[in-house]
């Protein structure tokens, strides 16, 4: 069992395929219980791990983009 003491996740999934339909799937089970939003990767970074600069990973972070929930 799994208890979430939180308003909202940011999902940070990978820039591919797979990555985006998880977030897909996540955020349809996740959306009924708070809000759900997700970064956009840039397209030359396969996943949140190759953003180096702490200004460009916050700039992401920053502008993630809302999914749905409450």
């Amino acid at each position: 069992l799994l208890t979430i003491h939180t308003s909202e996740v940011v999902l940070c999934l990978d820039n591919d395929q797979p990555g985006q339909d998880a977030i897909k799937k996540i955020s349809n089970r996740l959306e009924k219980r708070m809000i759900v939003s997700y970064i956009d990767i840039p397209n030359e970074c396969k996943d949140v791990q190759d953003i180096r600069d702490p200004e460009k990973l916050e700039a992401v972070i920053k502008n993630r983009k809302l999914f749905g929930g409450l």
